[in-house]
């Protein structure tokens, strides 16, 4: 499990937050760059290792994914 104390993000967004080349921050004076490929790739990696990534519905304003082994039986 991994938490992040950010901002959070919102339920309009938990669909989209793996998907190749989303970025949640769309103002115009981001603080951060990047290319939104980092989540995308994470669960990739985590379902090509027998992994499966998600992130927890509800938890606080925080954000909280959780790595979880596929059962395959």
């Amino acid at each position: 499990m991994i938490e992040d104390t950010g901002i959070g993000i919102l339920d309009k967004d938990f669909e989209r937050i793996f998907e190749q080349y989303i970025t949640l921050d769309d103002s115009k004076n981001r603080e951060k760059n990047g290319f939104g490929l980092g989540l995308s790739i994470a669960k990739n990696l985590a379902i090509n290792n027998g992994y499966n990534l998600f992130l927890a519905t509800k938890y606080n304003d925080e954000a909280r994914f959780i790595l979880k082994k596929l059962d395959f039986d």
